[in-house]
């Protein structure tokens, strides 16, 4: 099976880092692409700069326009149990692990819950369709 050689621990590892950054993604995302400023002349030389600052932050604001739908079309497309513990922890809350375990039944230091939350991390990196979180 093509799942056979998927690196749980690794997939976990990239789609937390994602879903940590969500926030910062939707903040991103909401920017104006008019905040751009013109180049200052006051006559003074110079060295050029390589970066462009302009464009950085537009290409920014754009993929972070489209991570974050495809994020929430993830999410949507799980299981309720895998939603409630990937809104719970990182898009609309941040319970603790506790927390999220004694919400969905389990007692606190119940290692089904961490199994659960693990399977719905690895689900998540399966349906995110724009960057590949899977790891083999």
């Amino acid at each position: 099976m093509i799942l056979d050689n998927l690196d749980k621990d690794a997939t976990c590892a990239r789609a937390k880092k994602l879903l940590r950054s969500y926030h910062s993604l939707r903040r991103i995302a909401g920017r104006k692409l008019t905040v751009l400023q013109s180049p200052k002349m006051d006559g003074m030389p110079r060295s050029q700069s390589v970066d462009n600052n302009n464009e950085h932050r537009i290409q920014e604001r754009l993929i972070a326009a489209e991570e974050v739908p495809a994020i929430q079309r993830a999410v949507a497309s799980l299981n309720k149990d895998s939603q409630t513990i990937i809104n719970g922890q990182y898009i609309h809350g941040s319970l603790s692990n506790v927390e999220m375990a004694q919400q969905l039944g389990f007692i606190s230091d119940d290692s089904g819950y961490y199994r659960q939350k693990k399977d719905a991390l690895v689900a998540f990196a399966e349906a995110f369709e724009y960057e590949e979180l899977l790891v083999f």
